[in-house]
């Protein structure tokens, strides 16, 4: 996943009173195009899903909602895509999985920062290998960048050719 640097090195002078110059460098990289956090296995597990559906408005995210994903998963890799924040769903649905007794292989996130995410092989590797999929709330304007006309929207379609059920929450429910 993102590990490469394209960093920039600046320099600025700043001219003192005493005729002496401080130099300040300053290095930045830019942020990565995602970050992805995963929950349990690292190894990809096969098993055969059932399609199902889940949308739910913004606000208190609904435990039954999540059962009904999970099973549908049958214990598969459950995806979740971001535009923003961290792995915050990670743990509820891994542990939710666990609790209903109904395990996960594993739960992984990626946030994006960019729509060039949308091309990454891992990405679309994750995708291609999901038993389930949720995408969570956030700028409906991001999610149409992000996830129209390109990979990411070609292998959401073949995910639901497989049967994989598909949930969101809030903008991703209002969307394009």
């Amino acid at each position: 996943f993102p590990s490469h640097d394209t960093g920039k090195l600046t320099a600025s002078t700043t001219p003192s009173i005493d005729a002496v110059s401080k130099v300040t460098l300053t290095y930045t990289t830019p942020a990565p195009a995602f970050f992805h956090y995963r929950t349990g296995n690292r190894k990809d597990v096969v098993t055969t899903p059932s399609f199902g559906q889940v949308l739910m408005g913004g606000g208190t995210d609904v435990d039954e909602a999540f059962d009904f994903l999970i099973t549908k998963a049958n214990g598969g890799d459950f995806v979740i895509f971001r535009a923003f924040n961290s792995a915050g769903y990670n743990d509820y649905v891994y542990e939710r999985a666990n609790a209903i007794g109904k395990p996960l292989n594993s739960v992984q996130a990626f946030v994006f920062n960019s729509a060039s995410a949308a091309n990454d092989p891992a990405v679309i590797r994750a995708l291609r290998n999901a038993e389930g999929i949720f995408f969570a709330g956030g700028n409906q304007a991001k999610y149409v960048d992000y996830w129209s006309n390109n990979a990411i929207e070609t292998e959401l379609n073949q995910a639901i050719k497989r049967k994989v059920p598909i949930g969101g929450t809030s903008a991703i429910v209002t969307g394009k």
